[in-house]
């Protein structure tokens, strides 16, 4: 069976993460589950939808408390938080200045994968770095930090 992206997509549920109240301006995270799809087309041109996948991520708002909030999550999102809280929050002190990139903190809302799953049918097809992007796209975070 040979494959086209395009016949991939991606339905994304946003949500809060637990705790948190629903303005942005005050949220810590959000939630977003997507579900990997696949348009699979028979003789003809109709269609039917087999899920292939999922993916759990985490926006984070970079206003907001990003240890405690990544650290809330999960230990392993917790650790991650650490590695985008020195990016945006770098020690000056112990950085060579030309090293650091200004465009970063304008960059929008960093995000934690936290969970991104190929359905074993799918898998060792050479897929999984293109079906990481739709997920990414439909949950509003490609091209970000």
């Amino acid at each position: 069976m040979s494959f086209s992206i395009d016949d991939f997509y991606g339905i994304a549920t946003y949500e809060p993460a637990d705790g948190y109240p629903n303005s942005w301006r005050q949220i810590g995270a959000l939630k977003v589950e997507t579900k990997i799809c696949h348009r699979i087309w028979d003789d003809n041109d109709e269609f039917t939808v087999k899920e292939v996948g999922n993916m759990t991520l985490y926006k984070l708002n970079k206003y907001v408390d990003l240890l405690g909030v990544s650290d809330s999550i999960s230990g392993e999102d917790g650790e991650v938080g650490v590695a985008i809280d020195s990016v945006l929050n770098p020690d000056l002190d112990e950085i060579d200045i030309l090293d650091y990139d200004e465009e970063v903190l304008y960059a929008g809302n960093p995000f934690i994968v936290s969970w991104f799953e190929i359905k074993e049918e799918y898998r060792k097809k050479r897929l999984g770095h293109s079906l990481l992007h739709v997920a990414l796209q439909n949950s509003g975070c490609e091209g970000h930090s």
